[in-house]
């Protein structure tokens, strides 16, 4: 479970540094530190205390997974074996927890089956033979929680009337991206977890009522978290997370499924009898506390093997894998928390990267929309912008007349310590002839030669000439200019580019410029713009244009 929980927390979830697991699944951290620029990359944007329903499934998933926790490590304060009054009165208790476990899944898959064949397009003839076919081929005669005519009846109603349930989906959560949401409710993921959906069913619908024979739900009593759900139903509670105070708490709830066992039958049941008929170990302090004994005494305590008397269950228990039973519990999970396993989308685990990326990629996107929105509220501008040619390491590329210039755009000591593929980039090209540049190339090589500084200094004021009326007509691709139009027209930038313009020149072969000599060369400018520079920018956009 643990596996597939922090698959979960990596898809779905914000990352932060020391922060408490509650905060980094709910993203709601509370802070009264010093204002952090990069605080709000993730945070959620809406400050609306209401609940929405994604908000509240996770909150659901959460205190889910915590019970299931809260269930095993309880384990470490039973030291001493429980006992009951007599072996009756243990295989009926163990018969009970059973049987409810197989309700709540059996009521579960049979509305999910009804609503996975719907969503497959199967046809109401397609449908009866599978119901027909998993009625006769998994359920065991012995089944008493459900009669098998009104199992099927209830397989046939689902699909033919209106069924409410809800497939386990992550619609419209904000902790998703929308890649992957589409992803969750493809056909291929849908397939898969229908096809686990039948296995579950199988599982629970062949246990015939002995607790000296699991058969397939051995891997169930074993889990923490399902049987901690089960134990909360039985004991008329439910678990929820306190948003408040970020705690796990648990309460009374109507809304809770008991089943009775006598003798071999089981019914469900209404609380109150459950309480008084269940038995109760010698010593008991309360129904929880034998219920956790039972769990981390006898159901942890199972030993999984592919054995079986029967031939056709030893058959199913050895197709089983480590990681078919794994998926084939986590899909029981999503049926009772609506949250699904992202495992069931991705045809490769290797894919699971590339949409962790998406994930990390959508939430950085929106934070910079949102954060460039503040800037001009959030921070004083002490320093000017700088540029900053970048020095290109392409030698190979500038012998055969490639060039290229990079211009770092940075405000202050964090950005100018930002990598440059972390920056932002825009480009524009300037244009020019491949005559101009051979003459350039002679002329720059010749006046270096002649050792006189005056006569370089001069020609890079001719060039810079060139390139700043160049610059000047691409001053119109910007919405907002970096500099004063009116005081510095072109910014100046002719003086940074020209020296890199000259230093790239200087390595081409004089082979490029013998071919082609009408035609013109392409010389694309870089712009690579770090955070705190583009807020400046965002504050001056907002102080013209609003």
């Amino acid at each position: 479970m643990e596996k597939w929980f922090l698959l979960f927390i990596l898809f779905g979830q914000q990352a932060f540094g020391l922060t408490p697991l509650e905060g980094v699944i709910l993203g709601k951290i509370q802070q009264d530190d010093q204002f952090d620029p990069m605080k709000t990359v993730f945070e959620r944007k809406s400050q609306n205390k209401d609940v929405t329903d994604s908000e509240l499934m996770l909150r659901n998933y959460l205190a889910f997974y915590q019970s299931g926790e809260n269930l095993k490590n309880s384990c470490d304060k039973y030291t001493t074996p429980f006992r009951y009054a007599s072996p009756w009165l243990q295989s009926q208790a163990e018969q009970t927890v059973l049987a409810t476990l197989q309700y709540m899944a059996l009521d579960l898959q049979v509305r999910a089956i009804a609503k996975y064949a719907k969503h497959l397009e199967y046809t109401s003839s397609d449908y009866n033979r599978l119901v027909d076919n998993i009625i006769q081929g998994y359920c065991s005669k012995n089944l008493t929680v459900y009669s098998l005519k009104l199992l099927k009846q209830n397989l046939l109603d689902k699909f033919e009337n209106n069924n409410s349930f809800n497939l386990p989906n992550w619609n419209n959560s904000p902790h998703f991206p929308e890649n992957l949401q589409s992803l969750s409710q493809s056909n291929f993921a849908r397939t898969n977890e229908f096809n686990y959906t039948l296995k579950g069913f199988r599982a629970f619908c062949s246990w015939s009522g002995s607790v000296d024979d699991f058969r397939l739900l051995d891997v169930y009593l074993q889990n923490p978290h399902l049987m901690s759900y089960v134990f909360q139903h039985m004991d008329g509670k439910e678990s929820y997370f306190d948003y408040t105070s970020h705690q796990l708490k648990y309460r009374s709830s109507q809304d809770t499924i008991q089943v009775l066992c006598k003798n071999g039958i089981c019914r469900k049941a209404d609380y109150k009898s459950f309480e008084k008929l269940f038995p109760r170990m010698m010593g008991s302090s309360s129904l929880k506390s034998d219920l956790e004994r039972l769990y981390c005494q006898r159901f942890s305590q199972i030993n999984i093997d592919n054995k079986s008397p029967l031939p056709v269950i030893a058959k199913w228990k050895n197709e089983r894998t480590l990681e078919s039973i794994n998926l084939e519990r986590s899909q029981l999970i999503a049926l009772i928390t609506g949250a699904p396993d992202l495992l069931n989308s991705v045809e490769k685990y290797v894919d699971l990267v590339r949409l962790l990326k998406s994930n990390i990629n959508q939430r950085l996107s929106k934070w910079a929309k949102a954060s460039l929105n503040q800037f001009s509220n959030d921070m004083y501008y002490e320093e000017s912008l700088q540029f900053q040619v970048m020095p290109k390491n392409a030698r190979f590329e500038n012998i055969r007349g490639k060039y290229h210039i990079d211009v770092e755009v940075t405000l202050g000591e964090i950005d100018r310590g930002t990598e440059l593929f972390d920056k932002l980039t825009a480009y524009y090209s300037l244009k020019f002839p491949k005559s101009f540049l051979d003459w350039a190339k002679k002329e720059y090589m010749a006046a270096k030669h002649s050792g006189k500084t005056y006569r370089i200094e001069n020609f890079e004021k001719q060039i810079q000439e060139y390139v700043k009326n160049q610059l000047i007509n691409k001053e119109k691709r910007f919405v907002v200019l970096p500099w004063d139009q009116e005081k510095n027209p072109g910014g100046n930038l002719e003086k940074i580019i020209t020296p890199e313009l000259l230093r790239q020149l200087e390595l081409t072969d004089e082979k490029f410029f013998a071919k082609n000599v009408n035609d013109f060369v392409e010389v694309p400018v870089e712009f690579h713009y770090g955070n705190f520079a583009l807020k400046y920018l965002r504050y001056r956009f907002n102080k013209v244009y609003r």
